[in-house]
């Protein structure tokens, strides 16, 4: 596993800088209002530096970024193709 969810969790809450209580596995990050699209920018850049992924704009969605279990299982998608 490329980031466990708790690992995800715990660089976000410390990242950006949130509460340990406002986030876990299944918080809606963006549509709560938690981070914005430049928070997703960030992330996106360090995903691809650490990872050696890349992610193109269209895959940038809520779908694939919304939640820490999202984000998970788009990155273990990414580094399985």
């Amino acid at each position: 596993m490329l980031f466990s969810p708790k690992q995800l969790v715990s660089f976000i809450v410390e990242r950006f800088e949130l509460e340990n209580d406002e986030v876990d596995e299944t918080t809606s990050l963006f549509n709560d209002g938690l981070l914005d699209s430049f928070h997703l920018l960030e992330l996106v850049h360090h995903f691809e530096a650490k990872l050696g992924i890349k992610v193109a704009p269209l895959e940038m969605t809520l779908e694939n970024f919304d939640t820490v279990a999202r984000t998970v299982r788009y990155l273990e998608s990414k580094k399985a193709s």
